[in-house]
């Protein structure tokens, strides 16, 4: 076998849970590494931007900003869309 038909041939879904959570470890590892010779200052500072929150977003989260007219639409979009079926 080639060295391209072995490229060709290689599957990442091969690969298993157990690698992906090394992979991002490792990774984790080299960002902390990188940020060593950084002064504490600036550290604190990209680690405080690279963190970010779980957020939660749900369907009535999204409609509770939306205007009236708006809700109207997507309410007579959805009843249209179901009426004429698939």
């Amino acid at each position: 076998m080639t060295e391209t038909e072995k490229q060709l041939s290689y599957s990442p879904s091969a690969t298993s849970a157990l690698d992906t959570t090394l992979d991002t470890e490792t990774k984790k590892d080299d960002f902390e590494e990188r940020l060593a010779g950084l002064p504490e200052k600036y550290r604190s500072e990209i680690l405080k931007q690279y963190d970010i929150p779980e957020t939660k977003v749900t369907l009535f989260g999204v409609l509770r900003h939306a205007t009236w007219v708006e809700v109207l639409l997507m309410v007579a979009g959805t009843i249209l869309s179901i009426a004429s079926g698939p």
